[in-house]
This record gives C-alpha cells, structure tokens and sequence, in this order.
C-alpha cells in the first residue's frame, strides 16, 4: 500500500495548494497512480490481470491511498521465496493439469518460489517524475 500526502510531495508544490484544487490534485493522484500500477503489471504478463482490476484508490481527508484487496497483491509485488502449499481445509490439494487438462492431486507442494513483478512501487515512482505535469493540469 502506498499512501501520499500534499506534504510529502515538496514544500514547493504543497505552497500550490488551494482548497478547491487540492481534492483535484489527490483525484489525478489517484488516477495517475492506478492506471500506471495496472498498465505495468498487464505490461509485465503480456495480459489483462485479474489482480489489475482490484487496485484502487481511495481519498480520505488529505490523503490519496492505493490499495489492492487481493490476497496475492503483496506476493506479486515483493515476489515470494520458495515454500510448502498444505490444504487448509481439503484432505489434499487439487488442480487441473495445464498441458495435459488431467486431474491432479497432492498432499503437499514445495512451490520454487516467484520472481516479484514492483508494479505500485514504479507507479508511485513515474508519479514523483511526472509531478510538473500533474500541477499543470489541475490549475
């Protein structure tokens, strides 16, 4: 999650602040940040992800806060080292073959791991570079 506030982006652009533009200025945050989060990480897979279309923003008071209510928001992010799959609930694990469409069942999984793919860190990123342009576009 990341969160941005007028005072964290530099005296000088917080001294721009008006009450009317501020909540104009926190909107194009918004914006600005979810879209380029989503287009990185479609970019990253060659393909509309699911885990795209749940990051959102929110404005509350002076703050804009991104945020994904994904379970695999954080994995995908900051990737995962290697690990055990157990089912929690079933007495085994199950999935479908993608190659073969075959039924397939363990006790256990020792998955390898995932490579991150940074998708809201860059965003926030590109945003911090673009931020002349952002003030332009709210006066």
């Amino acid at each position: 999650m990341a969160v941005l506030k007028p005072n964290q982006v530099g005296a000088e652009i917080e001294r721009q602040f008006t009450k009317k533009n501020t909540k104009q200025f926190l909107k194009y945050i918004g914006e600005f940040v979810q879209g380029k989060a989503v287009s990185i990480l479609d970019g990253a897979v060659g393909y509309e992800t699911k885990l795209g279309k749940t990051i959102k923003y929110k404005i509350e008071g002076n703050t804009v806060r991104i945020f994904s209510n994904s379970p695999y928001a954080l994995p995908v992010e900051f990737g995962t080292k290697p690990h055990i799959i157990r089912p929690k609930k079933a007495k085994s694990l199950h999935w479908k073959d993608e190659y073969t469409g075959e039924d397939r069942f363990a006790q256990m999984v020792k998955h390898p791991g995932s490579r991150a793919i940074p998708y809201l860190r860059p965003a926030v990123h590109l945003l911090k570079q673009d931020l002349g342009k952002v003030l332009k576009k709210v006066k």
